[in-house]
C-alpha cells in the first residue's frame, strides 16, 4: 500500500532551487498532474491484484509482489521528486530559546527567495477598493483634519513628524501619531461598515504600541521566546483569543493570537535592506500563522515616516511591494489600514470554515465545517478540541494540520487534514480513494480537493516569477482510530499499534514469518 506521496518526502533527494537556468522544478520532462495520477490507479490496481493472489500463493509470492510494488513506488516517487521545491528548513529545528536573530535564520532558510514586486505599486494600490471608495475617502480626509492639501505639490498628514535633516527625528517619534492615526481610520471605517454587517458588536480592532511588549512565541517545544512588533492591532471575534495567563501573571492584551495585522516602523535614514525588512516582518507573521491555526495568509505594512511597504505571506512564501509614497497618495493608506483589519475575517486571511465561541477572551468550543460522506453538502462538525492536534511551524509549504471533530448527530469522532499541496504533486485523496476497503488503512470519509489555491490569495501579483510555486489546499476526512502514541498507557498497547502497522503495511502473511 503506497503512503500519502506528501508523507513520503526523501528530503536528501530533492534539489535546493538556486534561480539558475538548469532550475529541476522548471524541467519539462516532470509528469502532468493527470498522467501521475493515471500512473498510481494502474500502480495501486495492479498491486491490489497482486494482494489477492498472494493470499492464496503464500509467503513467498507475497514478499516477491511486495518488492515489485516497492520498486514502482521509488518509481514514482523519484519522477515526482522535482515538483515541489524543498530548501534546507526542512531539517531545521528550533531551538527552545534561540534569540530572534536565530529565528531570522531559519524564516530566511524556511522562506528562501522572498519576491521583489516590481511593478511600481501597482499591486498595492489595486487591493480593498470594494472596501472603501473614493467619496468616503475625500469624506474622512476633509472632515478629520488629519490630512492638509496646501498646494498641488504640498499634501501631507498633519501628525506624522518629517525628517528635517538634523538627524533629531527617532523611531519612536512614530509611533504615537501612527497609533492615534490608525485607530481614528479604523473608527471612521471598519467599525462603521462592520455595523451594517453580521459581526455587529462581535469584533473590534484596535491599534496598540507594542515596540516595548514581549509578545510570546508559540513553538514545538516550550520557548520563552518573544518578539515585538512596533504597532500591534488587536481584533476580537470568531478567530481570535488572547493569550493564556502562566504562573500567575495575567498576559497583555494583544499576542500573536488576538492581533488582526501589525506594522514596522523604520525611518528612511536607517537604511534596512529589503532582507533585513521581511526577515522581521516574516518573524511575526510565521507567529500569526501558527497561533491562528485557520490563518490563510498574512499581511502586514512597513512605514516610515513618508512611505508605505505591504507585504504578503501564505504557503507559497513572500512578497512585498515598492515602497509607496503616503503624503502624495493618502488613500493607499487607508484603504491598506483598513483591508488588512477588516471585520470580515475572510478579508484579512482567515478560514471562516472554522469557528470558536469566546469566554472571557478564549476559545471553548468549536465547529468545522466540512463536506459530508456522500454528495456536496456541508456538515458541521464540533471540534473536540478548540487548538488542531497537528500543528505546522514554517511559513511555506504543504501546512498540513489535523482537528479532532465528532459529528453532533451521531457522537462519531472523525479526523480532518487540511494542507496545501503544490499544484503539481499527485493528491493525497487519489491515493486514499484506491485504498477504500484495504484492512489496515485510514478510510477516507469525505474529500475537498480544491478549496483555494495561493495564485488567487495573491491577487495574481508575482505568479509568473520563476520562484512562485502555486498551493492548492485540501481537507480530507477520515475516520477516527483512536490517539496518538503518546497516549498509550503501556508498551503492549504500542507493540498492538506497531503490530497492526506492519500487517497494514505488508500483509497478515508478514507476522507469522517473523
Amino acid at each position: 500500500m503506497l503512503p500519502p506521496l506528501e508523507h513520503q518526502d526523501p528530503i536528501s533527494t530533492y534539489p535546493v532551487l538556486d534561480g539558475s537556468s538548469s532550475d529541476p522544478f522548471n524541467d519539462a520532462s516532470t509528469p502532468s498532474v493527470m498522467q501521475s495520477e493515471a500512473w498510481l490507479k494502474d500502480q495501486l490496481q495492479s498491486s491490489n491484484r497482486a494482494n489477492v493472489a498472494s493470499s492464496t500463493d503464500g509467503a513467498s509470492k507475497a514478499s516477491s509482489d511486495h518488492q515489485s510494488l516497492n520498486s514502482s513506488m521509488r518509481t514514482f516517487v523519484e519522477s515526482q521528486s522535482t515538483c515541489t521545491p524543498h530548501g534546507p528548513r526542512a531539517n531545521l529545528k528550533y531551538a527552545p530559546n534561540s534569540k530572534r536573530d536565530e529565528h531570522k535564520k531559519e524564516v530566511a532558510a524556511d522562506l528562501g527567495m522572498v519576491i521583489d514586486l516590481d511593478d511600481s505599486g501597482e499591486w498595492a494600490r489595486s487591493l480593498y477598493i470594494d472596501l472603501v471608495n473614493k467619496d468616503e475617502i475625500d469624506k474622512f480626509l476633509a472632515e478629520t483634519n488629519v490630512y492638509t492639501i496646501e498646494s498641488a505639490d504640498l499634501n501631507y498628514w498633519v501628525d506624522i513628524p518629517e525628517d528635517d535633516g538634523t538627524g533629531k527625528l527617532e523611531e519612536y517619534h512614530l509611533y504615537g501619531p501612527y497609533c492615534k492615526l490608525f485607530n481614528l481610520i479604523l473608527q471612521w471605517f471598519v467599525h462603521k461598515i462592520q455595523d451594517d454587517t453580521e459581526a455587529g458588536e462581535a469584533s473590534s480592532r484596535e491599534a496598540i504600541d507594542t515596540h516595548d511588549v514581549r509578545l510570546a512565541h508559540q513553538e514545538p517545544e516550550s520557548t520563552t521566546l518573544t518578539s515585538r512588533p512596533d504597532i500591534s492591532v488587536k481584533a476580537t471575534g470568531d478567530s481570535f483569543q488572547v493569550l493564556e495567563a502562566k504562573s500567575g501573571n495575567s498576559a497583555h492584551r494583544v499576542g500573536f493570537s488576538n492581533m488582526s495585522s501589525f506594522k514596522e516602523i523604520k525611518l528612511e535614514r536607517q537604511n534596512y535592506t529589503d532582507r533585513d525588512q521581511w526577515l522581521q516582518v516574516g518573524v511575526y507573521s510565521r507567529q500569526i500563522l501558527i497561533q491562528q491555526p485557520n490563518r490563510r495568509f498574512v499581511r502586514a505594512l512597513l512605514l516610515t515616516e513618508n512611505d508605505v511597504r505591504l507585504f504578503h505571506f501564505d504557503r507559497s512564501g513572500g512578497m512585498y511591494s515598492p515602497f509607496i509614497n503616503i503624503h502624495d497618495e493618502p488613500e493607499v493608506l487607508i484603504r491598506l489600514v483598513v483591508g488588512l483589519n477588516s471585520a470580515n475575517e475572510e478579508d484579512i486571511g482567515l478560514d471562516t470554515s472554522i469557528k470558536w465561541s469566546i469566554e472571557d477572551g478564549r476559545k471553548v468550543s468549536g465547529t468545522l465545517t466540512a463536506r459530508k460522506a456522500a454528495g456536496t453538502s456541508q456538515i458541521a462538525y464540533n471540534l473536540c478540541e478548540v487548538d488542531p492536534i497537528v500543528t505546522y511551524y514554517s511559513i511555506r509549504g504543504q501546512a498540513t494540520q489535523c482537528w479532532s471533530v465528532s459529528d453532533s448527530d451521531t457522537g462519531i469522532r472523525y479526523l480532518i487534514k487540511d494542507c496545501w499541496k503544490d499544484e503539481t504533486r499527485v493528491s493525497e485523496h487519489v491515493y486514499l480513494e484506491e485504498a477504500k476497503g484495504l484492512p489496515g488503512v485510514a478510510q477516507m470519509v469525505s474529500f475537498e480537493p480544491n478549496r483555494g489555491e495561493t495564485k488567487f490569495l495573491c491577487g495574481g501579483c508575482g505568479i509568473s516569477h520563476k520562484d512562485f510555486h502555486n498551493r492548492i489546499a485540501i481537507r480530507i476526512v477520515l475516520n477516527s482510530y483512536g490517539d496518538s502514541i503518546d497516549n498509550f498507557k503501556s508498551a503492549k498497547q504500542l507493540l498492538r499499534a506497531l503490530r497492526d502497522a506492519i500487517i497494514g503495511e505488508f500483509g497478515p502473511l508478514t507476522l507469522t514469518h517473523i
